[in-house]
């Protein structure tokens, strides 16, 4: 199906044969191995790191490629495609700018390019217990204490937190205003600190990255690792949704093209009655629909796109379309691809309740399809504001 991902300049189309040629190496068999082991996939991510294609975002002389969003939803789209949806590809580009921009130069310099080599990982921990999509909820505290910050809390669905290199962009909430909201203090902590423990989650989103409860029991941090201002960082936050809508709305798309490849193999060589069950239109015309609807969203995700790079207000309308468009028409196509499959769809063998499972995760995360049905509602649509 990586025809329908067809390339939109030369440099796009060499990005993508590159890639491609990458992971093809490894293909989605090596990922499901990974996912059913509990292992990360390792050899694929350092590959990655090695072909230049993590941290493709971050500005060249902290190790990065300079390149455009588009460049980034690109590997995404690749890899998604494949079989291959990596979260943690989607939180570290997802982080990485926000730190490149916002961090002192010495401790970008110094943080930076040991995670763009694939030397260290990072995780994103912003979710907690009881703050999941208000995250001016957040309980976690950052105190100032004499030269640096003390951290104090509980994370909650950090994905790939159980590595001891690990660093961890971690959000923390201050005193509340007076309108209820906490401001937030983001923080570089390394994993490594004195005060950290993890606990592994009872989860299962179809991908090999596990989740983790993080505990964060009086975590000193050195006031170098302070990304952007104290008690401002929702600014740098916001500036990064965008980017990652549409990183995940290429995920969705991706592995929704993923599922329709699948079932339409599949449906060309079941022959039951003695001839192929994809003549029936009952079988056709969901996967046609299907091909259709994402089709669309990869569309509306290049507008997003285009608009978020040039700064056009739009942009943030159109990124939150092209996720919940891209996440609703993927778990349609994963779900008409069991369907056709019949028993076969929930047997281990064939492989399709995995790509489910994420399917099913990108309509509620990053941030639900409710709430971003309600932000083109009030900020799109100019009706006021409905939670």
């Amino acid at each position: 199906m990586s025809a329908d991902l067809a390339p939109w300049s030369e440099s796009d189309q060499l990005l993508r044969e590159a890639v491609r040629s990458l992971i093809g190496k490894y293909g989605r068999g090596y990922f499901l191995q990974c996912y059913r082991g509990g292992r990360e996939p390792e050899a694929l991510w350092r590959d990655l790191c090695r072909g230049g294609y993590v941290g493709a975002g971050v500005p060249e002389q902290l190790g990065g490629g300079g390149s455009s969003l588009a460049a980034v939803t690109a590997v995404a789209e690749e890899l998604a495609t494949a079989g291959m949806p990596l979260l943690s590809f989607i939180m570290t580009e997802l982080c990485l700018p926000v730190m490149a921009r916002d961090l002192g130069p010495e401790t970008a310099a110094r943080l930076i390019p040991p995670i763009v080599a694939g030397d260290r990982r990072l995780a994103f921990a912003i979710t907690e217990p009881d703050a999941g999509t208000n995250s001016f909820a957040m309980r976690t505290t950052a105190a100032r204490s004499g030269a640096g910050f003390v951290v104090s809390g509980r994370k909650r669905w950090i994905s790939s937190a159980g590595d001891a290199d690990d660093l961890f962009l971690v959000c923390a909430g201050g005193d509340p205003r007076p309108d209820g909201r906490r401001p937030i203090t983001i923080l570089m902590v390394d994993l490594r600190s004195p005060g950290i423990t993890t606990e592994v989650l009872t989860a299962d989103a179809g991908t090999p990255e596990r989740q983790y409860d993080v505990i964060f029991d009086n975590v000193r941090v050195p006031a170098e690792n302070l990304v952007g201002a104290e008690a401002d960082g929702a600014a740098a936050l916001f500036e990064s949704l965008n980017t990652e809508r549409v990183l995940i709305a290429a995920f969705a798309y991706g592995v929704g093209f993923h599922c329709v490849a699948r079932a339409a193999a599949y449906a060309r060589a079941r022959a039951p009655f003695g001839a192929p069950i994809g003549g029936y239109q009952a079988v056709q015309h969901p996967l046609a629909a299907s091909w259709a609807e994402l089709t669309a969203a990869r569309a509306l995700n290049r507008e997003a796109i285009a608009a978020v790079e040039r700064g056009d207000k739009r942009g943030a309308g159109l990124a939150n379309a092209a996720k919940w468009l891209a996440s609703e028409a993927a778990n349609r196509a994963a779900d008409h691809a069991i369907q056709i499959h019949g028993g076969n769809g929930i047997t281990d063998e064939y492989d399709l309740i995995p790509l489910w499972r994420t399917t099913r995760l990108m309509r509620f995360a990053p941030i639900n399809n409710e709430m971003v049905l309600n932000q083109i509602g009030q900020h799109v649509l100019g009706l006021p504001k409905s939670y």
